[in-house]
């Protein structure tokens, strides 16, 4: 279940990037979800694991990365959908 739980939410992070690319509106809903849930909540909730558990907890160590990426997206993408004529 695990397995294809990721497979799914990377499927729909592909389609989402192609998507943007292409200029469809909805991809970006579809992104910035992502960037927000996948990235900067993901990120979060590790280090909150971590801490609660005083120690170690899976995915600690790339939860930083994470929530850098998942930030920078998000900042991106709403700087984008705010920029007069953008798509």
């Amino acid at each position: 279940m695990f397995l294809l739980f990721n497979l799914v939410w990377l499927l729909v992070f592909c389609l989402g990037a192609v998507g943007l690319l292409r200029g469809c509106r909805p991809a970006m809903v579809v992104a910035l979800f992502l960037a927000l849930g996948g990235g900067v909540l993901n990120g979060l909730a590790h280090v909150a694991l971590a801490a609660r558990v005083g120690g170690y907890f899976q995915g600690l160590y790339t939860a930083p990365l994470v929530l850098g990426v998942g930030s920078y997206l998000a900042f991106r993408l709403l700087r984008r959908s705010s920029t007069p004529g953008a798509i």
